[in-house]
């Protein structure tokens, strides 16, 4: 049964988006910051049980690293939207959708490199300690953006972290380019 607990946490995370917006919608903020507080500790939890218990997997690092991408992108999309159509700030609107968008590009675009590598079967491009740190500020950004709909006085803090998780989003992709790039010319230079 301990096997499961630490992809399942993984699972809830990658849907909690789904409820987070609906309770928002449905005008109750502060339940919503609960779901995402809840949401947002797995993505510490799921790992250090599969540690504990010893029951990591492939699939379980995948579907971790996967979950943190949906709630983030889905909650950013949704964030932007909300932006628009509530409080009519279109600018507001159209920086949230372009760091969206650049957390999108950076994942495909790592997700690409990587993809090559395993392609030419050589060794995967190391997770580094800033990329994780980039995730834990984009996933404290989006509860920036939920507080703020809770306790109006904090959204400058939503601004100021996202715009931290987006320079630490283009740092890891030019980080992860040059690795790749360092590989591919090992590669092709043999």
């Amino acid at each position: 049964m301990k096997a499961y607990i630490p992809n399942a946490l993984s699972l809830f995370r990658m849907f909690a988006w789904i409820p987070i917006i609906a309770v928002t919608l449905a005008g109750y903020p502060f339940y919503a910051l609960v779901l995402y507080g809840a949401a947002a500790i797995t993505d510490w939890l799921d790992g250090y049980l599969a540690r504990k218990w010893k029951v990591t997997s492939p699939f379980g690092q995948k579907v971790d690293q996967e979950a943190d991408k949906v709630l983030v992108l889905a909650l950013l999309i949704f964030a932007s939207l909300y932006i628009g159509f509530y409080t009519e700030s279109l600018a507001g609107s159209f920086w949230v959708a372009i760091a969206a968008a650049i957390f999108f590009a950076r994942d495909y675009a790592v997700y690409s490199m990587r993809a090559w590598l395993r392609s030419k079967e050589l060794p995967p491009l190391p997770s580094s300690h800033i990329a994780k740190g980039k995730t834990t500020v984009q996933m404290i950004s989006v509860g920036c953006w939920f507080t703020s709909l809770v306790w109006l006085g904090v959204s400058f803090l939503f601004w100021v972290t996202l715009l931290v998780a987006v320079g630490m989003t283009l740092y890891t992709l030019w980080d992860y380019h040059l690795q790749y790039q360092n590989a591919r010319a090992a590669y092709e230079a043999k």
